[in-house]
This record gives C-alpha cells, sequence and structure tokens, in this order.
C-alpha cells in the first residue's frame, strides 16, 4: 500500500459550527437532512475512501460535532443514526448564540475577514458569548475523545476550541483550519492568537487578489 493511503489515527473527530446534517423535527419525528456545502461534501468523500480501505486502522464512520436545533428531549441515538458520521450535538442557548454566531462571528468577524470594516459591530458582551459557546463544544467533546484519535477543528466559530482541549487533554492531536488569515482589530485579538499555540496542525486557505490593467 501506498504510503499516502495509509493512516496513523484511530479517528477522525470534527469540531465545526454545523453538524453535516440538520436535525429536523415535525410533529414529533425527528429525521436527518444533510447540510449543503463544500466541506459537508468533502468528508463525505473522505468517508467513503476510508471505507474502501478496510487495510487502515482508521475507524471509517467520523466523528462530528456540531450544533443542534432541536430539543435534547427529542432526540436519541436512533435519531442521530446514519452511514457516515457519528453525530455529537452540542446544544447551545438561544441567548448565547444570539451574541455568539450572530454577534461575535456574523457582526463582527466576517465583516473583517472579508475587507469590511465599516460593516463590523463590536461588543464586549459578544466575546464572553463566543467564549462560553466554545466551552460548550469543549464540554462535550471531552466526553467523546479517545486516545489516537484526530481532532479537527474548523473555521473562526471555535478559535478558542484547541486551547481549551489542549488545557483537558494535554497530548490530544489537534489540527485547525481557517479559510481567512486577517485578525487585526478584533476584540479578543491576542486571546485568539495565543490559541494556535496549542495547535499540532494549523492550516490556512489565503486568498491572493490581483489587479490586471
Amino acid at each position: 500500500m501506498n504510503e499516502q493511503n495509509q493512516f496513523h489515527y484511530s479517528r477522525i473527530v470534527i469540531a465545526a459550527y454545523r453538524l453535516p446534517f440538520k436535525i429536523v423535527s415535525k410533529k414529533d419525528k425527528v429525521s436527518l437532512v444533510q447540510n449543503s456545502g463544500g466541506f459537508v461534501s468533502a468528508m463525505l468523500a473522505l468517508s467513503q475512501k476510508m471505507k474502501n480501505n478496510p487495510d487502515n486502522n482508521l475507524k471509517h464512520k467520523i466523528v462530528w460535532a456540531g450544533t443542534k436545533e432541536v430539543s435534547s428531549e427529542k432526540l436519541s441515538d436512533k435519531n442521530l443514526e446514519n452511514s457516515e458520521f457519528d453525530l455529537c450535538p452540542v446544544s447551545i442557548p438561544e441567548n448565547i448564540n444570539n451574541k455568539y454566531y450572530g454577534g461575535f462571528c456574523n457582526n463582527l468577524i466576517w465583516p473583517l475577514f472579508h475587507y469590511f470594516p465599516s460593516l463590523s459591530v463590536n461588543d464586549n458582551s459578544y466575546f464572553d458569548a463566543y467564549q462560553k459557546a466554545n466551552e460548550l463544544f469543549c464540554d462535550e467533546l471531552i466526553k467523546i475523545i479517545k486516545p489516537n484519535d484526530f481532532i479537527w477543528i474548523h473555521d473562526y466559530q471555535l478559535f478558542l476550541l484547541p486551547y481549551m482541549i489542549r488545557k483537558k487533554i494535554p497530548e490530544a492531536v489537534i489540527g485547525f483550519f481557517l479559510k481567512y488569515s486577517e485578525l487585526c482589530h478584533v476584540n479578543g485579538e491576542k486571546k485568539l492568537l495565543m490559541e494556535f499555540w496549542a495547535l499540532t496542525l494549523l492550516g490556512f486557505i489565503l486568498m491572493i487578489i490581483h489587479n490586471i490593467f
């Protein structure tokens, strides 16, 4: 077998703001509807590749932690069963999520990362909610992380999570993927940057724009 096809971890554990499926509740029945997007499609392809390679030690079902949109009372292991992912729903209260995702992520970080600083809104309460939401992710992940897992944290919604996990599990292998690299003028900027020291692997996509005359 080629070296590039060998996997050296027992599981991949993803943490992203959203689960790969929407958890839809209708008439007291809960069902899963696949989310759109390139990240989910890429992970589905990776899962399929792992299933088709029985010689590796990597469990083919990727573990995926993300926010859920229905109450815990309506969820069960049976509701979450699917052929590709082991789902780990994270519950974030609405009042926190409004300031975490709607506030810090969408009103502050998103405009700055897209070079619209005049549209950004900086509020100290946003960062407090952001920190609390990352703690809720950490609490759920600590319950499921096992030795020899590779933990993949995805994007700016979870900047604080690597260090939180590192404090709880010092030997964890943690990667972080960020589509953007502009962190200036973010409230809590120094704290966000310090979290990168907790990483085993850090990946960026850098956008370079050339003016053509």
